[in-house]
């Protein structure tokens, strides 16, 4: 909860806060308060009238759609699609031994290992590391 929030649900609090203000800027501060409120307040209510003129409009689309011996399923068999399949999983290319004697496997692809990449800066050659089959 961020300070300004815990000071707005807290009676107390405003009142301490309310204190630190002269008359003119308690009477503007109120005045801009209430402005906010009500324009919050309005933005709520657009929010609220677009979304029930959305559920209207679901609900005459479903109304049209059985009308027309149309189902859900049959409109979300066109719409979903199916995923696209993983690729295949790439056998490893290359085999090194880790610092703690591990050995691991690469296939080549993506970020180079950080074991592999030490050899390599080192003055290893990559090709050194294939996997003879």
């Amino acid at each position: 909860m961020s300070e300004f929030t815990s000071i707005l649900t807290n009676k107390r609090r405003i009142k301490a806060q309310l204190k630190t203000l002269n008359e003119s800027e308690l009477v503007e501060a109120r005045e801009k308060f209430l402005s906010a409120v009500d324009d919050v307040v309005e933005l709520f209510e657009t929010e609220r009238q677009k979304e029930q003129e959305k559920q209207k409009k679901v609900a005459d689309i479903l109304a049209q759609a059985e009308r027309e011996g149309i189902t859900v399923e049959d409109l979300a068999g066109e719409i979903v699609k199916p995923k696209a399949t993983n690729r295949k999983k790439l056998p490893p290319k290359y085999e090194f031994k880790t610092e703690s004697g591990e050995l691991k496997t690469w296939t080549g692809q993506g970020r180079m290992p950080s074991a592999l990449k030490k050899e390599v800066d080192a003055g290893a050659a990559l090709v050194s590391f294939l996997i003879k089959s």
